[in-house]
């Protein structure tokens, strides 16, 4: 199966991007590369992600946590 990007993800995806790269670089190659991923993944598995009424279309939400925002730590965790 293929994944085909729709205009509005390609520019969404782009928005999400030019917000977070200003405030963190790091954050926003990780958002975009975990986005991106996700919606590859589906070509592999597409019945992972839930049909729509439109066919051939299916939805994977994956909600976005502060953890995947934030820059990650190195060395120990605090206690």
């Amino acid at each position: 199966m293929k994944v085909v990007y729709a205009q509005r993800a390609r520019t969404d995806i782009g928005d999400i991007y030019d917000y977070l790269v200003q405030k963190s670089p790091q954050a926003a190659l990780r958002v975009e590369d975990m986005v991106r991923n996700t919606c590859e993944g589906l070509a592999d598995f597409p019945y992972a992600a839930v049909a729509t009424d439109e066919p051939n279309v299916r939805r994977l939400p994956r909600a976005l946590s502060l953890h995947d925002l934030l820059p990650r730590r190195r060395g120990p965790s605090p206690r």
